[in-house]
């Protein structure tokens, strides 16, 4: 170990027989490239959880990180629900911000589909819906935060033209077939084209603001009364 330190620049002895990595950078890879070629359920949840930029960098370097971000989000969803993640709300939502702002960083190469949308509007979605009112943790608290948050994400590649098309594809596939409103009940799927979308979806008021804004929107997701159809 000693020949690897001094011949590589990888490692440094951090104290009697022990190493670490030189640099955070090879760490964070190293995790990365585990994550994301092993089933995610394999990777304990609270653990995951512990990894927001490990994350990040997984779902960057896969060959479709839209599908990646799903995966991740459906698992931790799953296990939240069933009681398995022992992380407060807070902390899940701290996750979800630390995450995304990472993944900004890393510029992923989204595919600009229905998925792709979707999968950013969930994650800033569980930020907000978590705990967005508990102070210094790292939460969006209002809806200029949230702006400040989500717009840079518009300029990544296939983000905007994602949610153009999740927009579309959900309300021709299940509002106007289902009658549903803008809920969020994540794994309720529909058995027809696009099978991965939600019957309801839950979707919080500002993230439907900061996206009206940005004229991403358009009058036939609006309701009667000019108002985005959300029920929070």
């Amino acid at each position: 170990m000693g020949e690897l330190e001094s011949h590589t620049g990888l490692f440094v002895q951090a104290g009697f027989e022990q190493f670490e990595f030189a640099h955070k950078s090879i760490h964070e890879y190293l995790c990365a490239d585990y994550i994301s070629r092993v089933a995610i359920e394999a990777i304990p949840v609270n653990k995951l959880v512990s990894m927001p930029s490990e994350v990040a960098v997984a779902i960057s370097i896969c060959p479709s990180p839209e599908h990646m971000m799903r995966a991740v989000r459906s698992y931790i969803h799953v296990t939240y629900i069933e009681e398995r993640l022992k992380v407060s709300s807070a902390g899940l939502a701290a996750f979800w911000l630390s995450m995304l702002r990472r993944l900004r960083l890393e510029l992923p190469d989204f595919k600009g589909n229905a998925i792709t949308g979707f999968e950013v509007l969930a994650c800033f979605n569980q930020v907000r819906l978590e705990n967005p009112l508990i102070p210094g943790r790292g939460t969006i608290q209002s809806r200029t935060d949230l702006a400040t948050e989500l717009q840079p994400w518009l300029s990544i590649k296939g983000v905007r033209s994602g949610i153009v098309s999740f927009w579309s594809l959900y309300h021709s596939l299940v509002k106007s077939r289902y009658g549903v409103q803008l809920r969020i009940i994540p794994d309720i799927e529909t058995s027809e084209e696009g099978a991965w979308l939600p019957h309801a979806w839950m979707i919080d008021r500002d993230i439907i603001h900061v996206l009206q804004t940005e004229n991403l929107l358009t009058q036939k997701e609006l309701g009667a009364d000019g108002q985005a159809e959300d029920d929070c």
